[in-house]
């Protein structure tokens, strides 16, 4: 009886983990590759913005293309996407060391040619918590617009 008291407990955990890797492998495929658009319920209206190889402040490696934003080890599959709001919704790989199987926003802004990004939300438990979560204050990059923290800039990969 204890057993199947722990299993009912248990069950939502494994449901939503089981929906956050279908909707990942959707995105990029489990082996990590680009599959198809990577978009929930189709294509965008074109193609995303910002695709390309960056290096951040800190040193790490973003990689994104229309299926995936990468940053270093850590994947997020790309679940939709607006350049004209200029933000994304992604979905954590259930691999990721933080926040595994949750939900990211992620907004980027230019300033002067360059182009920076606020990871405004990294742990929603559902892609409508995401998309509902309010865009970051794109008017003060350098110093608190994101969440209080400056916005990261991202140089493409070659021009440091």
């Amino acid at each position: 009886m204890a057993t199947r008291k722990f299993l009912a407990a248990l069950w939502p955990t494994v449901t939503a983990l089981f929906s956050v890797t279908a909707l990942f492998c959707m995105g990029v495929g489990c082996d990590g590759e680009p599959e198809g658009s990577g978009f929930v319920g189709g294509a965008s209206e074109d193609p995303l913005s910002i695709v390309g190889e960056y290096v951040d402040d800190f040193g790490s490696s973003h990689h994104i293309t229309e299926a995936q934003w990468r940053i270093d080890e850590a994947r997020f599959a790309i679940l939709e996407f607006s350049n004209a709001d200029r933000r994304l919704i992604a979905a954590n790989a259930p691999e990721n060391t933080y926040f595994p199987g949750k939900f990211s926003r992620f907004d980027w802004a230019t300033a002067e040619g360059t182009l920076w990004y606020c990871q405004i939300a990294y742990d929603k438990p559902s892609l409508d918590d995401a998309r509902a979560t309010p865009a970051p204050d794109a008017s003060k990059l350098e110093s608190s617009g994101c969440s209080g923290f400056p916005w990261s800039r991202l140089t493409p990969n070659g021009s440091r």
